[in-house]
């Protein structure tokens, strides 16, 4: 979550701790009273009282408290004195202890509106929000023109996920002490949680004209510039709250989220690390530091770190959301499943648990749910990035590419952006077409396997009369040469030194050139080796026996924590097509992944030359190797685009949800024609698909066989 327990962190803030004033004057003159319990002579009751509420009124907390506990133990009874020591424990920490003597205080005086008011607050920090509200609307009962009550209430139906009258209720705040600091700021979180964040904004730059001292405005602030995208500034304003509260608790977890988002994430650690030194009852801070583990790839101690979020504040919406987040990580989905219904019933309002469950329901097939809780998170955040995003994975899946396609520009808004793989410094596309000729800077994003694939409308481009420059992995570069895509294909550095015309993504092509699926505009193959690597590999392959099977299981294991988890195949599942089929095989894999061919059952089925091919990482002399074989068949990699772009043969092994470029039915795609999909037919089940791949491997063999 975004913040700490904000009880725990105020001290005397009017909205927190309220205390009965001394019953006279301390301007008269009056003898400290010094406890001696081994004399004869004991200060009286009233004088007690007396001393416990002068120490409490200057701030001396411990010299009142050895006097509350010195009242009580005489076996006095007064409700000042135990509304007063309750608020003292509760900010202790000792919750049962301030439950059992504000309700104390409230048996000696029900119409005290002061300790409903506590014990309201109290209830409020245990999660108990339903007996809070109860507590806090006897206060206002009983003191209907005390702001500070009414912003206690707005505090707590906010938690509620009542945000309408928690809205109103801060403005009666307002109405009734127009210079009240905190019902400001509070007003600014509600409206935050209600989606309107520039009016939210300005009520927390409200709160800091009051006082702008205050550290939890600051704060408050910085949670809204982060929701707006203004991450500098968001830091800014959080590291000047830590500044003046240094033991803000909220403050340092609040950083700890931007700096996640900017990507420093040791640094964002390090934050919610020191929240939970100073707090460690914040649920807030041990989910946040969840997230930014789970950001890490330590999804056991993550997921250790959110129950305990829960554990702390079982009423948390989203800290629920985020375990069922790294319970997906984690492959249980329905766990997960629950785990975000169960955010979605304690805030309804909440965007994030309809888009995270919205995410979960994709990976569970559970499709048309998925999309309506998508819908739904951008109804209550019309703003929301990451949901435009999912909405846009959902479209283009199945097969809505004039939609799919222009939601799919939110990729750049999202909290893990789509990245491109160069900089620039002039002005993006913007406009709905490329119809004139002017210069253009064509940027690669994400993975290599997109690069290959969509690196097919460059030469289209240039043939239509505009002046392309491409930029893309420097990998790729001799590939990209060699098939005529771009004859000098640029460096980060080169292309950060264009100074003229504008520059677009390279997947946001298809959306100006219009692609379908029923006009995908390029089918021909648009990938080559050269004359000389073809014959190269053909001579060296030549000794081998045909047909030839060249074989790829493991994508990047970095890609697979976003988005295409479930997508490599363990190479051991590989063995029924070596064992039942007459084929050589030739291992494509290359850095991850390629260790499990040193252990393989099979290891003699592979060509002789594969220390040879092992050593070859170059895209270029890939694709001649490629040229070579009879079949590529492979899981969803880059191997899978360059064979395809090639026009080689080439059997596509897909998870049950595949990556939005294939669809959801059939054997072919109208990107590659000599390509052949197989579909899982159940989640994690490769061994059904390899059974299905062998019977196809035999019928090829045979006429393999018939073509020698």
């Amino acid at each position: 979550m975004e913040k700490s327990d904000k009880e725990e962190q105020r001290k005397n803030k009017s909205t927190g701790i309220k205390i009965f004033n001394v019953p006279f004057d301390l301007r008269e003159t009056k003898e400290n009273i010094t406890i001696k319990t081994n004399t004869s002579s004991k200060p009286s009751k009233e004088q007690i009282i007396y001393q416990a509420l002068k120490f409490h009124s200057q701030g001396n907390i411990s010299e009142a408290a050895k006097y509350y506990q010195y009242f009580i133990d005489r076996g006095f009874s007064d409700h000042r004195v135990f509304s007063n020591y309750g608020a003292i424990l509760k900010r202790l920490g000792k919750f049962e202890e301030a439950e059992s003597f504000l309700r104390t205080a409230i048996e000696l005086k029900p119409n005290q509106a002061d300790a409903h008011s506590n014990l309201g607050n109290l209830l409020k920090v245990l999660g108990k929000l339903k007996e809070a509200e109860s507590s806090t609307r006897k206060a206002l009962e009983l003191k209907p023109e005390s702001a500070e009550v009414h912003s206690n209430l707005g505090n707590i139906l906010k938690d509620l996920g009542n945000l309408k009258e928690a809205e109103l209720c801060q403005r009666k705040a307002i109405e009734l002490k127009p210079d009240f600091t905190n019902a400001h700021s509070n007003l600014g979180n509600i409206l935050r949680d209600l989606g309107k964040l520039q009016e939210a904004e300005l009520c927390q730059r409200k709160a800091i004209d009051l006082n702008p001292n205050s550290a939890e405005a600051h704060s408050n602030l910085g949670n809204i510039l982060r929701d707006l995208g203004k991450l500098q500034e968001a830091e800014l304003n959080q590291r000047k709250a830590i500044d003046l509260n240094p033991n803000s608790a909220e403050a340092h977890s609040n950083l700890g989220n931007i700096l996640r988002d900017l990507g420093k994430l040791q640094e964002a650690e390090l934050c919610q690390r020191k929240a939970i030194d100073l707090n460690p009852n914040s649920a807030e801070a041990h989910s946040n530091l969840g997230n930014i583990l789970r950001d890490l790839g330590k999804l056991q101690e993550a997921e250790l770190l959110t129950r305990r979020a829960i554990d702390l504040n079982p009423n948390s919406a989203e800290a629920h959301s985020n375990l069922g987040n790294i319970l997906r990580d984690l492959g249980k989905l329905q766990e997960a499943e629950l785990l975000t219904r169960r955010a979605i019933d304690l805030n309804p309002n909440s965007a994030d648990a309809y888009s995270n469950l919205g995410v979960t329901l994709i990976e569970l097939g559970k499709l048309q749910e998925a999309e309506l809780l998508t819908r739904r998170a951008i109804e209550l955040n019309p703003d929301y990035a990451d949901a435009y995003s999912n909405l846009s994975y959902l479209e283009l899946l199945n097969g809505d590419y004039k939609f799919g396609l222009e939601n799919y520009e939110f990729r750049f808004k999202t909290k893990q952006p789509a990245i491109t793989h160069s900089k620039t410094k002039i002005k993006k596309v913007d406009h709905q077409s490329l119809d004139k000729p002017e210069k253009l800077l064509v940027i690669s994003e994400q993975g290599l396997g997109d690069t290959l694939q969509f690196m097919r409308y460059i030469p289209y481009l240039r043939k239509q009369g505009l002046d392309i420059s491409f930029s893309a992995q420097e990998k790729l570069h001799s590939l990209i040469k060699a098939s005529g895509i771009d004859p000098e294909p640029l460096t980060p550095e080169q292309a950060s030194n264009i100074l003229e015309g504008e520059w677009i993504p390279l997947l946001s092509l298809l959306r100006y050139l219009k692609v379908r699926p029923e006009n995908p505009i390029i089918t021909e193959p648009y990938i080559y080796s050269t004359t000389e690597l073809n014959q190269k590999w053909k001579d060296i392959l030549s000794k081998e026996k045909r047909p030839i099977i060249g074989i790829n299981w493991q994508g990047n294991p970095n890609m697979e924590k976003l988005s295409y988890q479930g997508r490599s195949i363990p190479l051991v599942d590989f063995s029924i097509l070596a064992i039942r089929n007459e084929v050589t095989m030739l291992s494509l894999q290359k850095g991850f992944g390629s260790e499990q061919l040193e252990h393989c059952s099979f290891k003699n089925k592979f060509v002789e030359c594969q220390p040879q091919i092992d050593s070859t990482w170059d895209f270029l002399e890939n694709a001649a190797i490629i040229e070579n074989c009879d079949l590529i068949i492979t899981c969803d990699t880059s191997i899978a685009h360059l064979a395809g772009g090639m026009g080689k043969k080439v059997w596509l092994l897909l998870k049950d949800i595949p990556y939005w470029t294939w669809g959801l039915k059939g054997e072919n795609t109208f990107w590659y024609s000599s390509m052949k999909l197989f579909r899982q037919k159940e989640r994690h089940n490769w061994q059904e698909v390899m059974e299905r791949v062998s019977m196809a491997l035999s019928s090829f063999e045979d006429v393999e066989h018939n073509l020698i």
